[in-house]
């Protein structure tokens, strides 16, 4: 384990202690470069659940983190939903 937490360390890439395999952490402002809007736009989206985003414990305040695999995810997901139904 303590190898894993020196990679973590070294490494732009957190590791996930589950599964070993390196998963891209971006903060608030990292995330919304990445989507290309404002920072704030991006927080209010991860408040109302818009966007999956993680807080932080043990801070005083918020501190949100995203990974960039669910982003990715986010921006190919289909705006609407099939029905089903044909015309």
């Amino acid at each position: 384990m303590y190898s894993v937490r020196i990679l973590a360390q070294r490494s732009p890439a957190l590791v996930d202690m589950n599964t070993a395999t390196a998963t891209q952490w971006l903060t608030s402002c990292e995330a919304a470069s990445y989507l290309k809007i404002q920072t704030r736009t991006l927080l209010a989206w991860a408040r109302q659940g818009k966007v999956k985003g993680y807080v932080l414990s043990g801070t005083s305040r918020h501190v949100w983190r995203f990974r960039a695999d669910e982003l990715d995810a986010m921006l190919t997901a289909p705006a609407v939903l099939d029905s089903g139904r044909v015309n």
